[in-house]
Formats: structure tokens, sequence, C-alpha cells
């Protein structure tokens, strides 16, 4: 996949999500030799809440390059079940609270590497097989999502896994060294050299030659970054993209792009700009491309972060059942719109306009925006029609609706995850 689209910014995002993460079983690695057993748990419990509140910001940011957090969110969890592990073990193992079991030597410190990084195993394990809605769906809403297209949504969704499996590779190394000679070697007596270097300085140097890597693949990366042109323009963060949607009845008008893939036949590149076009500037652009004044124009949504940090304006243009602008264009039904998708013959840009679509007028006309049924009905569908679009009395560009997609009355566990959304991820919603 190309790196077009990518900034200096996307990819120093990148490296600090690394840093970040991966530093901090590190750090409470380190810290188990400088600080008495009782205070880790609590040490563990700030490190954890420091990175829910890093996550927190990323996804209720409303900056185009606020990033992904995948990787912090899940490291999160990793420090949250260590404090809970690291508090068992001093309740476990105090005189006070159960008098008949009592370390050897209960002044060690703590081996928290058999601890931190099995966890981070789970996590990493977790993040690769189940899909983390509480990130993606506010980078798909930021960035769009492109599923063949090297926007930055999909690099931050392939770096970020691919980090993930950097962290399952190493954490898996070091709790099967560490737990190895803990089993074998260890005697808990005292915490000798061999001891400190298998416990300690081996994650330790592992996490800063990663570091290393790290710098060296994303400078490579940077290297490799390349002017992007989309319909023959450069685009960069002082240009915005301005696609429109032509509608025709339930058709939809699209032509073959460069590529070969059915798309949009009328875009323009303008000046940057981080809001809604006036009126009379949209339309004059449309009747320009069209030749024609007999449409009427509906603003959908933006995007960020695509293009060296240009934007994308998204529109709909309603044209009359039969109209003859852009002969060459296909009218394309509904059914005829899921065969080209089938087939890959769409292009990642209109796909996802379409997704955004689909996907929030669904949720808008089934559930209220606090994700319950606004009818009695389980799994209800409602009709989808194309021709509808320009009554729909929805914000297309609200994210509260793509939650409510992702999670509602007829998802399951959906007042947990409710709360987890709300309380300790302060997401916006109505009440």
């Amino acid at each position: 996949m190309s790196i077009a689209n990518i900034t200096t910014d996307t990819l120093h995002t990148l490296w600090r999500n690394w840093a970040i993460a991966f530093g901090s079983p590190a750090l409470v690695t380190l810290a188990s030799l400088l600080v008495p057993p009782i205070w880790l748990p609590l040490i563990c419990l700030l490190m954890a809440y420091m990175l829910l509140l890093i996550h927190r910001r990323r996804i209720d940011s409303s900056h185009r390059m606020a990033g992904c957090s995948l990787v912090i969110w899940l490291t999160m969890i990793a420090m949250a079940g260590a404090a809970v592990i690291t508090a068992l073990i001093n309740i476990v193992y105090s005189p006070k609270v159960i008098p008949t079991v009592v370390a050897e030597n209960p002044a060690l410190p703590f081996i928290t590497s058999l601890v931190v990084y099995p966890l981070m195993c789970a996590v990493s394990l977790y993040g690769l097989l189940v899909e983390q809605n509480n990130c993606c769906q506010r980078c798909q809403a930021t960035n769009g999502y492109y599923d063949v297209d090297s926007s930055v949504a999909t690099f931050y969704s392939r770096e970020s896994h691919y980090q993930l499996r950097m962290a399952l590779t190493l954490s898996a190394a070091i709790s099967v060294v560490a737990t190895t000679y803990y089993f074998l070697f260890y005697i808990n007596v005292n915490l000798n050299s061999p001891d400190r270097f298998f416990f300690v300085v081996l994650p330790l140097a592992l996490y800063l030659l990663s570091l290393g890597y790290m710098v060296i693949r994303y400078f490579r990366m940077y290297d490799a970054v390349v002017n992007n042109r989309h319909g023959g323009h450069r685009l960069h963060s002082q240009f915005t993209l301005v696609r429109y949607l032509l509608f025709s009845g339930d058709c939809l008008l699209l032509s073959q792009n460069d590529n070969g893939d059915w798309d949009t036949p009328v875009l323009n590149v303008i000046d940057r700009t981080d809001c809604e076009l006036p009126g009379e500037k949209a339309s004059a652009m449309v009747e320009k491309d069209l030749d024609s004044n007999d449409f009427t124009l509906r603003f959908l949504y933006q995007n960020g972060a695509y293009a060296h940090g240009a934007n994308v304006l998204h529109y709909a243009v309603f044209l009359p059942e039969d109209s003859a602008v852009l002969p060459k264009a296909m009218r394309c039904s509904f059914d005829d719109i899921q065969r080209l998708l089938m087939a890959d013959r769409l292009s990642p840009y209109i796909t996802n306009e379409l997704y955004r679509i689909h996907h929030i007028t669904m949720a808008w006309k089934t559930y209220d925006r606090r994700g319950r049924r606004l009818y009695p009905i389980r799994h209800y569908k409602p009709t989808f029609r194309l021709r509808d679009l320009k009554d729909w009395d929805v914000d297309y560009n609200d994210i509260v609706w793509l939650r409510v997609a992702g999670n509602n009355e007829d998802k399951p566990l959906y007042h947990v995850r409710r709360f987890i959304n709300r309380y300790l991820l302060f997401q916006k919603s109505d009440n």
C-alpha cells in the first residue's frame, strides 16, 4: 500500500503510541526495583489512568490529526489488570491479612515482568482478533475508512496492528524467558545480578531496541512519502477536496475513473476550508460541472486527515428522474451498487460515503440517540431508498449515530458497553 497520503504528524503519532504503550510495562518493571511492593498497584493504576486520559483525548479530539489510540487503549487495560493482580499479591502475602500465607522473603521486590508482560500478550492478542469499536468508529468518522486505499485511517489501522503484533512477539518472548528462568534458576532469597538481568534489564533493553527499530521504520516511511494526486490535482493541508454524489430518483450516477473503478463523476479541489461551503458557491461549482441548474444540493459531512492533511467535503446533488446531464455516467440502482460492491468495482471513496450514509440512516431510523429502539421489535430493519436522502432529517456529520450503529439495544451487552463509553471514555451523547 502506498503511503502517499501520510504526513510526518501521522508517523510521529504512531511512534509516540509505541513509546508510550510498550514503555508502560517497562516503566513498571523498572519501578519494582525502586519502590516498595505495596506501592506498585498504585503506580500501575496511575499509569492506567494516564493512558485512559490519552485515549479519551484522542477519541474526543476534533483535531484532524488526532491519531489512532488502539494500542494505548489496550495497554491501559493491561495496566489496570496489573494493578489488580499486584494488589491481590500484596493481600495474599501480607501476614496481617492472611497470617498462614507469608512469602519466604517479603522484603524482596516484586518480579513484575511475570505479571505485566503476560497481560500485554493477552491484550495484544485480543486487539488482533477483536475489532475495537471505541477507537475505530472515531477514526472512520474523522479520517474516513477506505478498504483498499492508502488513507490515513487505513494506515493507522495497519500500523496499529503491526505494533500489536510486535508487542505480542516481544511480550511473549519476555514472558517465556522470565518464567523459565524463575522456575529453573531463581531462588527466593535475594535478587542477584542474573535475576536483575532476566527480570528487569532484558525487558528494558528490548524496549529500547524496539524504540530504535521504530525510529528507523518510520524514518524510512518518511523518506518514501510522495506527492499524492487525486483527479489530477496536487493535495496537501492547504486544500480541500469537494466530492458530489449525484442522485436521480433511486439511482446514483457513477462513471469509471482512471483505475477502472466506478466513482462519482464530479469533484473539485479548492483552497482549504474547515466548514460547509456557502450555498451559492457550492451550487455554482456543481452548475459549472453539470452545465445545468436543475438540481437540489445538500451538505452531508466532512472527513479530515486526508492526502497530506487535506480534508474532504461530501455533498449530495439531487437531479430530476429524467435528467440527461452527464450522458456518459451510468445510472445505478441500489441493487446495481450492491453488485458492483460485491465485485470490488466501486471506488473506495464512494464505498466509504455509501457505508456512512447507510449506517447512519439505519441507526437514525431504528434507534434514538441513546441506542434505544424506536419500535418494540428486535432487529427491526427499516426501508432504505436513495430517493429519500434529501428528506431525511439526520446529521451525517454527527459521530453519535455511528456509535449508535455500533452499540444499541439489539447488540449484546448494550448497557455494559454504554456504561464504559459514557463513564470511562466520557463519550458525548444524549442522556
